[in-house]
């Protein structure tokens, strides 16, 4: 069960696909919802954002190719991760976007598989690091 609010994300879209865990860090979310309202006040329109992985237990993570120990891995800790597509904007906007929003500490571009990866991993001096992949 969440602890956080969240107003336009399901336990559904967060859990992890094969088994439904969730064990989501509270930051986390209510940086992905705080990422959701930046993109609506800055396009002056609704900006759907869909998460294509969320939690995902040490099974899901290892089918999906996830490192070990990933920031989605859900089982040992609380996942601060997402994986980010929009019908709305395209990939890249959501990754400028998100180094704007200056919500997350971790933001990727996959610019094979066209989303993005944001977490809210502590960085020193409260550092966010950014870069593309051609994954």
């Amino acid at each position: 069960m969440l602890q956080a609010k969240i107003e336009n994300f399901t336990e559904k879209e967060i859990g992890c696909r094969c088994c439904g865990k969730i064990n989501v860090s509270d930051k986390g979310i209510i940086c992905l919802q705080a990422f959701r309202y930046y993109l609506n006040n800055k396009f002056k329109k609704n900006i759907r954002l869909n998460i294509e992985s969320g939690c995902r237990c040490i099974l899901h993570n290892k089918n999906e190719g996830g490192e070990k120990n990933s920031r989605h891995e859900c089982e040992t800790k609380k996942s601060d991760a997402f994986d980010l597509t929009s019908p709305d904007i395209d990939y890249k906007t959501i990754y400028q976007a998100a180094v704007d929003s200056k919500l997350f500490s971790t933001i990727i571009r996959y610019d094979i598989k066209h989303f993005v990866h944001v977490d809210t991993r502590p960085r020193a001096n409260y550092g966010i690091e950014f870069w593309a992949w051609n994954k």
